[in-house]
């Protein structure tokens, strides 16, 4: 039952600076609530909150404050702003939504969702709020006036810039911590001990120390970085700051425990951390806090000289030398580029000049150049791309990038590791210029080039329908000076055929391009493979050591036999194994279901059935396999890994014309053009 509540008997005003807790705790002392939890269990009964999550001195109901406010007589946004919710726009990870509470007046609050803040989604943190019963205090200020002041509540602050001393956290009798209560009433509950005579360590000298704490306490508070004429901050939003600082304390904590110079601390009081799963205690005493905040906060000075020293030192401590330290082996610094708290925009100046620090001091490993935003600072700031980003830009199967680079149309960059096919590093610059001349046409020497065979196979595959030249129909072979290719028409003969291709478990009884013997024995013989390999009708194997071109190309005789027995023979229809192996399922057990439902799809018409068999226009057939792809051949089309698939479909920008969530097909079908769609990298995004 929700009780009304009349005003307290003896009231009294909040304090400066006072939190709501401490307020509470002494309106319990002026109206004789003892102990002082009867207040919160007064303020709390009949609503919805959780007392465990919230209790009475940090609401997060608007029924709550309503409560507080008929008992004490204080407007609900004077409340709000004695609670630690106040300091949520700030500690909150940029890109992360706020949340916030109406309060009578149409006044909307930030709301400091306390549980969610206590850890990060993908890596451990540091604590934000100190609990109730793990006070800190300023002696100095109880000696003025005995109350609990609210910025005490946050692990950041760690000194009173008043009167310029280091915040105490345990009695100095008996070592034990102190709760709000105690140091509202400046007594130890357990020995009795006035806290008010805890000696206060002086931090007059610490100049550094000092402005850091000062800065964290402004931005608590809502306010820009103090000027200062030895130190200069850039200009950023609070949050991003505090993101900042906040966010690499666990780093700075690997420095201090392998003992490094470059952690601050003071002079006559070393620091030590205790080792836990994480590395060190997620709960920081004022002096642990005092100088991993001050440690961080220097990298933000004289940006982004201080950082770069920090950098210096990690990697000492994580035993790279500059020639070999990759994102990989960052250690806790890697939350920069993995950590969802750190990917927004705002953040991007760190990952600028991580990425300037790397090219200044070494050179880019190979498993940095698989993150996406890394390649992207490089893009933006260094003009190195990938293999696998020019492909998307191109939308081009990765051999032909593999093709350009070998004919000198796309340089390498050049840095004497070795890189998987889709990491290797490419100048940017070359593979814009590519783009903007993408739609221009090429002759027909720069085709076979382009595809690694000569002009006689080129003008075989024209005959085969497989290469189209611009604006002409109904070529001869006195046409062959003047053709010209559309780059888009190369890429797309290529995307046909690589689909059809393995680069691993070579039988040992193939035999090259080149070297194929059919009835007639020249090059034209050749266009004809080829022509069977787009069609899906006959499988090539493609040695991965050696530079990607179409005569290098292996096949099996025997199955090469087949498909010329099977032109001879005139056949028209295709049967339905046909289709499935003509699309590449060879070896999957499910190929009759998903024909099944491709024709149920209307994706495919039979124009004979008899009992469970089906037969199929064979031109039909060449239609279909033109058009779609089943999602097992995407990686050797776009180097796209299976869960970069799976997460374009779950962004909805490549939905299956069939599949298990469609047609309930075990095989996802794309068409081939909302494939390279989906894959695409437009040019304002490189």
């Amino acid at each position: 039952m929700n009780i009304v509540l009349s005003p307290l008997l003896r009231r009294t005003s909040l304090l400066p600076g006072e939190s709501l807790p401490s307020l509470l705790i002494r309106l319990a002392g002026l109206n004789g609530y003892e102990p002082p939890g009867i207040i919160n269990r007064l303020i709390l009964s009949g609503t919805r909150e959780n007392r465990r999550k919230h209790r009475a001195g940090r609401p997060a109901l608007t029924e709550t404050y309503g409560r507080i406010e008929s008992l004490t007589g204080i407007p609900t946004i004077e409340l709000h702003a004695a609670t630690v919710h106040r300091f949520a726009p700030v500690v909150t990870p940029p890109g992360q939504d706020l949340a916030s509470l109406a309060l009578p007046g149409g006044f909307s609050v930030p709301l400091l969702l306390q549980d969610e803040l206590e850890k990060s989604r993908t890596h451990p943190r540091l604590r934000t709020l100190r609990g109730d019963e793990a006070g800190q205090f300023c002696p100095l200020c109880l000696q003025e006036h005995s109350y609990h002041r609210l910025l005490w509540s946050l692990v950041a602050v760690s000194a009173c810039c008043r009167h310029q001393c280091l915040l105490a956290s345990s009695c100095h009798a008996c070592g034990r911590p102190v709760s709000i209560k105690s140091i509202v009433i400046h007594t130890c509950m357990k020995c009795q001990a006035d806290l008010r005579r805890t000696p206060a360590l002086p931090l007059t000298e610490d100049i550094f120390g000092l402005y850091a704490q000062q800065s964290i306490q402004a931005w608590m508070m809502g306010k820009p970085t103090p000027s200062s004429e030895l130190y200069t901050v850039a200009e950023l939003p609070l949050n991003v700051l505090f993101q900042f600082v906040r966010g690499l304390q666990l780093a700075a904590a690997d420095l201090v425990i392998a003992r490094s110079p470059c952690v601050h601390s003071l002079d006559s009081r070393p620091l030590s951390l205790s080792k836990t799963q994480h590395g060190i205690s997620l709960t920081l005493t004022p002096y642990q806090s005092y100088c991993l905040n001050a440690t961080t906060c220097k990298w933000l000075v004289k940006w982004p000289a201080r950082f770069y020293e920090f950098l210096d030192a990690y990697r000492l401590l994580t035993d790279h030398s500059k020639h070999n330290w990759s994102v990989s082996r960052m250690g806790r610094l890697s939350v920069i580029w993995h950590d969802q708290d750190w990917q927004h925009s705002s953040l991007d100046f760190v990952r600028k000049a991580w990425t300037q620090y790397m090219f200044e001091t070494g050179i880019p490993g190979p498993s940095d150049l698989r993150l996406a935003d890394y390649v992207a600072q490089l893009e933006q700031h260094i003009g190195i791309t990938t293999a696998s980003r020019a492909s998307r830009l191109l939308q081009t199967p990765h051999v032909l990038i593999d093709r350009l680079l070998a004919i000198g149309l796309l340089k390498p960059y050049e840095t004497g590791e070795s890189f998987a096919a889709r990491s290797r590093p490419l100048w940017l610059e070359e593979v814009q210029e590519l783009y903007r001349t993408w739609q221009e046409a090429i002759t027909l020497a720069e085709a076979a080039q382009w595809l690694g065979i000569t002009r006689r196979i080129v003008v075989g595959l024209v005959e085969m329908g497989l290469l189209t030249p611009v604006g002409q129909k109904g070529l001869s072979h006195m046409d062959e000076s003047q053709w010209m290719f559309q780059r888009e028409c190369i890429s797309d003969c290529l995307l046909k055929m690589v689909r059809y291709v393995s680069v691993r478990d070579i039988p040992s009884d193939t035999i090259d391009l080149m070297s194929v013997e059919m009835p007639r024995a020249d090059e034209m013989c050749a266009a004809r493979v080829l022509k069977y390999l787009a069609e899906g009708r006959l499988h090539g194997f493609f040695p991965e050591e050696i530079p990607w071109s179409l005569d290098s190309l292996r096949f099996k005789p025997s199955d090469i036999k087949s498909c010329v027995l099977e032109d001879q023979a005139g056949r028209e229809w295709a049967s339905a194994e046909e289709v499935a192996m003509r699309v590449d399922m060879r070896g999957m057990k499910a190929w009759k279901a998903a024909v099944s439902r491709w024709v149920s799809a209307g994706l495919l018409t039979p124009v004979v059935a008899s009992g469970a068999e089906q037969f199929f226009d064979r031109r039909e057939v060449d239609a279909f396999v033109s058009r779609y792809v089943i999602s097992k051949n995407i990686p050797r089309m776009f180097l796209l890994r299976p869960d970069e698939i799976t997460r374009l479909m779950r962004e909805g920008k490549l939905v299956p014309r069939s599949g298990l969530g469609i047609d309930r097909s075990p095989v996802n079908l794309f068409e081939l053009q909302d494939l390279k769609n989906a894959v695409g990298i437009r040019r304002g995004e490189v």
